[in-house]
């Protein structure tokens, strides 16, 4: 794939940026859907196209974390939706478009009836969100991300004088990848699961398992989950 003449127009707009590609049966004058947002170009500090088509289905963690590092807040969040529900998307780099579309905004609503229509597609947006890292669907977990501290702003202070009608769940506060207090509970939690193991094997099995996971990069997530059935079927 080449890009267009249209692209390479646009890309003088967004310098350091990326150049979105939406599918042809969808107008880009109108409101596109994420399902619709085929890949994106690489621009560079000129506002020159640089490098391959990079389609979001096949996007590295650090493409899909620069996208959402330079990401136009002024177009809405089609794009941003389409990042987060990449397959490589990482937990961090999801976290971060939670965080910056305005999720503690939201919290003057108790729920979506109440949104208003200038606020109901960063609702569903930041909805998806909290559902997909709630069921654990980022398997990657290596970009740095902490709500507290983004770049200088600590979003879990934003808008101090809105009514809360709504908490934001606790799991999107924690920052990622996870502190190591934060990892050795989890270590704990696990060997304390399974007490029809000897507590020597529990231990001995947990810490092998553990050793050979954190070298391979698995995140800390799909090491607890593994690590429960790992230290199960020792017995």
């Amino acid at each position: 794939m080449e890009p267009t003449l249209e692209m390479k127009e646009e890309a003088t707009l967004y310098p350091d940026g990326w150049v979105y590609v939406i599918d042809a049966h969808h107008d880009r004058d109108r409101d596109v859907p994420p399902e619709a947002i085929q890949g994106a170009w690489k621009v560079d500090e000129h506002g020159e196209i640089i490098g391959a088509f990079v389609p979001l289905c096949f996007a590295s963690p650090e493409d899909l974390e620069s996208m959402a590092c330079c990401y136009d807040w002024d177009g809405g969040l089609s794009e941003a939706a389409a990042i987060v529900r990449a397959p490589n998307c990482d937990l961090g780099t999801a976290l971060k478009l939670y965080w910056r579309a305005g999720a503690q905004w939201l919290t003057q609503y108790a729920d979506a009836p109440e949104v208003p229509d200038r606020d109901l597609e960063t609702w569903v947006f930041c909805s998806e969100v909290e559902s997909r890292v709630k069921n654990n669907l980022y398997k990657n977990n290596h970009i740095v991300f902490d709500a507290r501290s983004d770049d200088g702003s600590d979003h879990a202070a934003a808008y101090p004088d809105i009514p809360r009608r709504r908490n934001i769940p606790e799991y999107m506060f924690q920052p990622f990848p996870a502190p190591v207090p934060f990892s050795m509970q989890l270590l704990h939690d696990a060997i304390q699961s399974s007490t029809s193991v000897p507590e020597s094997r529990r231990i001995s099995s947990a810490m092998l398992y553990l050793k050979r996971r954190v070298d391979s990069g698995a995140n800390w997530k799909e090491i607890h989950e593994r690590l429960i059935h790992h230290i199960k079927s020792s017995a």
